[in-house]
């Protein structure tokens, strides 16, 4: 063989070398593209519309519950100190309705989907069902009938019902406080998830992760027995 054919079929094998890089090159480079995209796919769906959603909304109602408890305690005191010319008219227009457009299903859907249990839906409709039931105690039951009392100055019933909204305030905060524990567990839920890298293919193996699972028994026990149904 000639020194020319030999300098020839060097040329080629380097030819054709670099079409086989080229192409490795593409494809490792088409893969990584597509296992990103799979990602921020899996992250969209399941963190920022679903866990993160879920923490956020709970939160609110959570927000909610504090801030017409905190209206609640001020006004106790306003009537003790101040009797009649405490303005009952200041509870009404102060106090916040909780906003249902905070209650959305579909996150909780794809949150069952991701871990594979009805415990977080639970939790879910628990903040809400307390934030509802507190509210309308406050409203309907403390703010009705302290109404009632500013009309009489001295009422001889206002030291009974002075006692009453304290145990009452007394009682939610205590009620209140498994209710943030909830909203805790999701965020380290959603934190674990926003540290791994799951693709669509393999997100399945994020509820089997033993930290996973100690947290879905933590949700557990902060749910009572008849919220706690998987």
């Amino acid at each position: 063989m000639s020194e020319s054919n030999i300098f020839l079929s060097d040329g080629a094998f380097q030819f054709y070398a670099a079409i086989i890089i080229a192409y490795l090159v593409y494809r490792l480079g088409l893969n990584a593209y597509h296992k990103q995209k799979s990602y921020e796919q899996v992250v969209s769906r399941y963190l920022t519309e679903g866990l993160d959603i879920w923490t956020s909304q709970c939160d609110y109602a959570l927000s909610v519950f504090r801030c017409n408890w905190a209206l609640m305690l001020r006004v106790i005191k306003e009537y003790r100190e101040y009797d009649i010319d405490v303005n009952v008219n200041d509870f009404f227009k102060e106090f916040i309705e909780l906003d249902y457009a905070h209650y959305q299903i579909g996150p909780n859907s794809r949150i069952k989907s991701l871990i594979s249990t009805n415990v977080f839906w639970n939790g879910y409709q628990s903040v809400f069902a307390f934030v509802t039931t507190a509210n309308d105690a406050m409203k309907a039951d403390f703010g009705v009938a302290l109404k009632k009392m500013v009309e009489t100055p001295n009422h001889p019933g206002k030291a009974g019902f002075l006692e009453v909204a304290k145990k009452m305030s007394d009682e939610q905060d205590i009620e209140s406080k498994p209710f943030y524990e909830i909203v805790s567990i999701m965020f380290h839920v959603s934190e674990l998830f926003a540290k791994s890298n799951y693709s669509k293919d393999d997100m399945h193996k994020f509820s089997l992760r033993y930290d996973v699972r100690e947290k879905v028994e933590e949700m557990h026990q902060r749910l009572t027995p008849e919220d706690d149904n998987t």
